[in-house]
């Protein structure tokens, strides 16, 4: 009995030790060891001034990694990895941002980054995952900084911020609006400047000319000063370029002043449900910018389809999803096909099956160009009969 015993003792001892000696080979020659697990990393504003544009990424980001690792995971070398997400809170600032990304490769050793959305925090991880070889899926890039750098392990989704509002001003030609006053806003960051000089140029093409071309403060509050210059020149035709806090305020102080523009265009894209209550009854002028609608029958691996998500994505957020939403899902997505078609994580091999994607998604067809960008372009909504339609229907 004690033999038998010593022999049972003896095999698993021989085993455990085979065990060993095989992961050390592994090892040894690999120059890594083998992970269960996909580390994903990111640094996203989850509290200050941008928190509630970083709540989209925060909730889409941790949404998509969840579907596909339910539906088993990521497809490697005959097995199935599980996705993990290190997500940092950078507060809305740039220099903890910064920080972040670097502790996300230097230390909590991700195999690869997702970006957050603001261009100057983008530009710096842009430059951080060149110099640690890191790639780095991001989204909303649009400064020509961001676009005319030659970043080999960036890829991304990217609206050049000179035609933000090119089809949005061509409406209103075609409306044949006569002597009518035309005002532009927008916010004094790099982002909403290009955009502004975009307009300049769009506005000459057109022979439009803006009577108040004015920027405002990221941090503006109070936008008394602006609305009051123009009522008092009674405009009827206001763009207004900003983020989602400025454009709420704006438009509950217009309401104060009972203005009523006969054209008003925002750079949102109007599915966002705070901007949305807020213009519940403003029917028939006012327009919005977007890439996504959630009609679109688009076919996806995870999602089914763009209405499908859309729905999912509602019940489990209580909110529908913009697209930053979507672009986040297509950040990840992108991610994973092009580790299943590399079979492998190494990030040179990885890298090289981005610049080959051609899958469907809830946006639609997704490929990046020779310099691993995706450049998409905004389709024209309005409020019509407190519904959203294409401005050109």
């Amino acid at each position: 009995m004690k033999l038998m015993r010593y022999n049972h003792i003896l095999k698993i001892n021989i085993i455990s030790y085979i065990l060993f000696f095989l992961s050390f080979f592994t090892v040894f020659f690999s120059g890594k060891i083998v992970s269960k697990e996909i580390k994903i990393g990111t640094s996203i504003p989850l509290t200050g001034q941008f928190s509630n544009i970083g709540k989209y990424y925060h909730d889409a980001y941790k949404f998509t990694i969840d579907k596909i690792n339910e539906s088993g995971g990521v497809k490697v070398n005959n097995s199935f990895k599980k996705l993990s997400l290190k997500l940092y809170d950078n507060q809305s600032n740039i220099g903890i941002n910064k920080c972040q990304y670097i502790k996300l490769i230097t230390e909590d050793n991700i195999n690869f980054l997702l970006g957050p959305f603001l261009n100057n925090f983008i530009l710096n991880n842009s430059f951080i995952s060149e110099k640690y070889k890191t790639i780095i899926m991001q989204s909303c890039g649009i400064s020509n900084q961001i676009l005319s750098n030659n970043f080999k392990y960036v890829f991304g989704l990217f609206i050049p911020a000179k035609n933000y509002f090119q089809d949005t001003i061509e409406i209103l030609k075609k409306m044949k609006i006569k002597n009518e006053k035309i005002v532009f806003l927008y916010v004094n960051d790099a982002f909403h400047s290009a955009i502004a000089n975009g307009v300049s140029l769009i506005f000459k093409k057109f022979n439009l000319n803006k009577i108040i071309n004015k920027n405002y403060s990221l941090n503006t509050i109070d936008f008394t000063s602006l609305i009051a210059q123009i009522k008092n020149i009674n405009a009827k035709i206001i763009f207004f370029s900003g983020y989602e806090t400025n454009i709420i305020n704006f438009i509950r102080q217009i309401k104060i002043f009972k203005i009523k523009p006969m054209f008003f265009s925002l750079t949102s894209d109007l599915l966002n449900k705070n901007i949305r209550n807020l213009l519940k009854n403003e029917n028939n002028y006012t327009y919005g910018i977007t890439p996504w609608l959630p009609n679109f029958n688009f076919k996806d691996r995870w999602f089914s389809n763009a209405k499908n998500f859309s729905n999912e994505y509602k019940k489990k957020f209580g909110y529908y999803p913009d697209y930053h939403s979507i672009f986040a899902v297509i950040d990840i997505e992108s991610l994973v096909y092009a580790i299943e078609k590399s079979n492998d994580l190494n990030p040179l091999k990885v890298k090289k099956q981005l610049k080959k994607l051609n899958f469907n998604s809830i946006y639609g067809k997704i490929t990046f160009n020779k310099n691993n960008k995706m450049i998409i372009s905004q389709n024209v909504i309005k409020i019509q009969n407190n519904k959203l339609v294409p401005a050109n229907s």
